[in-house]
């Protein structure tokens, strides 16, 4: 048995590795999931290695940019969810007062026999 842990599903570690930027990528779209292709996925992983190690500040400026361009599109995504969610909630809200009214009925119901 190794002494190398492995690190946990969803650990920064585990978001972080280089070495297996195939899963990472998984990883991203699996949980994540903010409308962009495995490819872009790919590309947004090599960007954020890049600039790691990037000294030229032109070839930073243009990495950043494309940084920006991602971070622009999780954005995006996050406003549609929220707006999603407001909707299922909205929706659970009419069925617990359904469900609250239909009780009393019920219990009303019930009481008057």
């Amino acid at each position: 048995m190794s002494d190398v842990e492995k690190p946990a599903l969803r650990s920064r570690a585990w978001f972080d590795n280089p070495a297996n930027i195939d899963m990472t990528a998984l990883y991203l779209e699996r949980y994540l999931n903010f409308g962009i292709s495995l490819d872009e996925l790919r590309s947004l992983l090599e960007v954020r290695d890049r600039l790691a190690d990037e000294h030229d500040d032109d070839a930073r400026a243009t990495l950043v940019d494309r940084l920006d361009g991602y971070a622009d599109t999780a954005a995006e995504r996050c406003s549609l969810l929220r707006e999603q969610l407001e909707g299922v909630e909205a929706v659970t809200r009419t069925l617990q007062r359904e469900a609250k009214a239909a009780r009393r009925r019920s219990n009303t119901t019930r009481t008057a026999r």
